[in-house]
């Protein structure tokens, strides 16, 4: 099972092809907490360790939360977590050229700075509860990459059943 804490040190170019290798996720794929990770992107986050830097208590971002449509992203230093910039999700056309569908996290919303309301998410599923988005902003009339980032629901890998009395983890 792939992990978000391994796509850490992937290039762009691996990210690339995963991306485009991932699946539409349902709208309804990610309600609840996610766990996120940055990944490689433009600027200084083309270095390894720049990223490797940033995916620890250095960075305040945490993931997001989801509830039928809309979000926000979780801010945080250890149990101290706020939530700020929200977003709706869609189903639309991926910014890729010949790629199918994405979830989108749309930005565009009266209570974010006009900053983040330029900003632009597009979401695919990459394996069972791990998502790998790429976050766009809009420059003049389109959008340019900014970099990648990885989701990962906070109950992957934990659900349980039971087994003739016995529990097991899957």
């Amino acid at each position: 099972m792939l992990t978000a804490d391994e796509l850490v040190n992937r290039s762009k170019s691996e990210l690339d092809e995963l991306f485009l290798g991932g699946e539409t996720p349902d709208e309804d794929a990610l309600d609840g907490e996610t766990e996120g990770r940055v990944l490689a992107g433009r600027g200084p986050l083309r270095a390894e360790a720049v990223r490797e830097a940033v995916n620890t208590s250095l960075l305040p971002w945490k993931g997001k939360r989801i509830d039928r449509g809309v979000g926000a992203n979780r801010f945080g230093y250890g149990p101290l977590e706020r939530q700020g910039f929200e977003f709706e999700t869609r189903i639309a056309s991926s910014l890729v050229p010949d790629d199918n569908d994405v979830l989108i996290f749309d930005y565009d919303q009266p209570e974010n700075p006009p900053g983040v309301r330029r900003v632009r998410d597009d979401l695919k599923e990459v394996d069972d509860g791990l998502f790998l988005g790429t976050s766009n902003a809009k420059l003049g009339g389109g959008y340019s990459f900014v970099a990648y980032f990885a989701l990962e629901r906070t109950d992957r890998g934990t659900a349980t059943e039971e087994s003739g009395g016995i529990e097991v983890r899957t």
